[in-house]
C-alpha cells in the first residue's frame, strides 16, 4: 500500500509540474493576491483599476490605491464578524463594485469566496450555502427577504449581511475600519481561495474548489496570451459569479496592471459605446452575445473602435456561421477559447498572431460542437 501511494503521490507530482518545473516552484512572481494588489496600491496608486457602471447610468472609478483601501476595511469587518482564514463567505449579487470588493478582501485576508448565482431555485442556493460551509452572506437588499427564508435550512448557521439597504448599516460600518493592511491574516498560494458550483442537469450542483495560486497563475497565462499590457482596460459584462468573469476580467487586469469597465448586465445597444468611451482594447463574451450584437445591426459610424482589438469568446458552442458572420460584419477578431471551473478557467486558446487567412482556417475548418 505504501509504494502504491509513493506512486501515485509521484504521478500527481508530475501532472502539476510545467515545463519541467515542479509544483512547489510558483511560476508567478506575487504568490498571493494580497502581495499583489498591495503592490499595485504602492506602485501606481493613482491608476484606475474598476471603472463601474451600473443600470442608471452612474459610473464610479476606483484607483488602485482606492479599492485596497476599501479591500482592506472590508477584510477587517470580516474579522470583527468573526471571518477567518479559510472560512468560507458567500455573495449573493450581481455585478458590482461591492462584490469586486468583498471578493478581493476575502482573498486578502485568506478567506473564501462562494459566488451564489440568483438565478439559482431556492433549493439549489440553499444546497450551496450549505454544502460548502458558509459562515457569512454578503446579501444585496433586493435578495434579502428571499435568502432569510432558507437560513432555517441551514444547519450550521449563517449570518446574513445585507448590502445596500436603505439603511447602509453595512457600508457605515466598513467605513469606520481601518484602511491599511497592518494586522491582516498571513496568507499562501495554497490557501482556498474560490468555490464555483456547476450545475448539472440532474443532481445538486458539484462544488469546484480553487486556490489563490490557481486564480494568479491562470491570469498570467491569459495576460500573457492577449498581450495585454499595463495601462490597458477589459471590458467585463459577463456575471461574475463565474470564473470567467473572475478571473478573465478581474484577476487578470490587476495582475498586468490594467483596469476594467465592469457593467451591471449585458446591453446589446450600450455595447458598442462603452468600448469606445472607456478606450477599451479586449472585451470577453460568450456566443449568445454575439449573436444579440449581430441581430443589432452594423455599428454607429461615429463609434471609435480603432484601438480596440480582439473579443475573447467560450463557455459555449460557437458555431462556424455565427464566428464568420461576426467577424464579416464588424471586422473584429474573434479569438475563441476552452476552459472549464476545474482547470480555474480558460486552458487554451486559438492562436493570436497569425495571418488573417490561418484565423479564418481555425475558425472554420475544425468546427465546433
Amino acid at each position: 500500500m505504501g509504494a502504491q501511494e509513493s506512486s501515485l503521490r509521484d504521478k500527481i507530482r508530475n501532472a502539476r509540474s510545467v515545463g519541467g518545473v515542479p509544483p512547489e516552484r510558483y511560476l508567478t512572481p506575487f504568490t498571493t493576491i494580497l502581495s499583489l494588489l498591495r503592490h499595485r496600491a504602492s506602485e501606481t496608486p493613482g491608476e484606475p483599476f474598476l471603472i463601474y457602471q451600473g443600470d442608471g447610468g452612474a459610473r464610479t472609478v476606483f484607483s488602485y490605491k482606492e479599492i485596497f483601501r476599501q479591500v482592506c476595511k472590508t477584510a477587517r469587518y470580516l474579522m470583527r464578524m468573526g471571518i477567518g482564514r479559510g472560512d468560507r463567505v458567500a455573495t449573493v449579487a450581481y455585478n458590482h463594485s461591492d462584490t469586486v470588493i468583498q471578493y478581493f478582501a476575502c482573498w486578502c485576508m485568506g478567506a473564501v469566496i462562494v459566488p451564489v448565482n440568483i438565478g439559482e431555485d431556492d433549493r439549489r442556493i440553499a444546497y450551496i450555502l450549505s454544502n460548502s460551509d458558509v459562515r457569512l452572506a454578503f446579501v444585496r437588499a433586493e435578495f434579502a427577504e428571499r435568502i432569510g427564508k432558507l437560513l432555517p435550512g441551514i444547519p450550521r448557521g449563517m449570518k446574513m449581511v445585507i448590502v445596500g439597504g436603505a439603511e447602509g448599516a453595512f457600508e457605515t460600518a466598513v467605513e469606520a475600519e481601518n484602511d491599511g493592511p497592518d494586522g491582516l491574516p498571513e496568507t499562501s498560494p495554497e490557501d482556498d481561495a474560490l468555490i464555483v458550483y456547476t450545475s448539472g442537469t440532474t443532481g445538486h450542483p458539484k462544488g469546484v474548489l480553487l486556490i489563490q495560486y490557481n486564480l494568479l497563475v491562470d491570469a498570467m497565462a491569459i495576460a500573457g496570451w492577449h498581450g495585454m499590457t499595463p495601462g490597458e482596460r477589459m471590458l467585463c459584462v459577463l456575471p461574475i459569479h463565474h470564473v470567467n468573469g473572475i478571473v478573465v476580467t478581474l484577476v487578470t487586469p490587476l495582475w498586468y496592471r490594467g483596469s476594467v469597465a465592469l457593467r451591471r448586465r449585458f446591453h446589446t445597444e450600450e455595447f458598442w459605446t462603452t468600448i469606445a468611451r472607456e478606450d477599451v482594447r479586449v472585451a470577453s463574451v460568450v456566443p449568445t452575445l454575439l449573436q444579440f450584437l449581430l441581430h443589432a445591426g452594423p455599428v454607429p459610424p461615429e463609434t471609435d473602435r480603432s484601438r480596440f482589438r480582439h473579443i475573447i469568446c467560450g463557455a459555449g458552442p460557437l458555431t462556424c456561421e455565427l464566428a464568420a458572420n461576426f467577424e464579416a460584419t464588424f471586422g473584429i477578431p474573434i479569438v475563441h477559447g476552452y476552459g472549464l471551473s476545474e482547470t480555474t478557467c480558460y486552458s487554451c486558446f486559438l492562436p493570436l498572431e497569425v495571418s488573417r487567412e490561418e484565423h479564418a482556417r481555425w475558425l472554420r475548418d475544425y468546427g465546433f460542437p
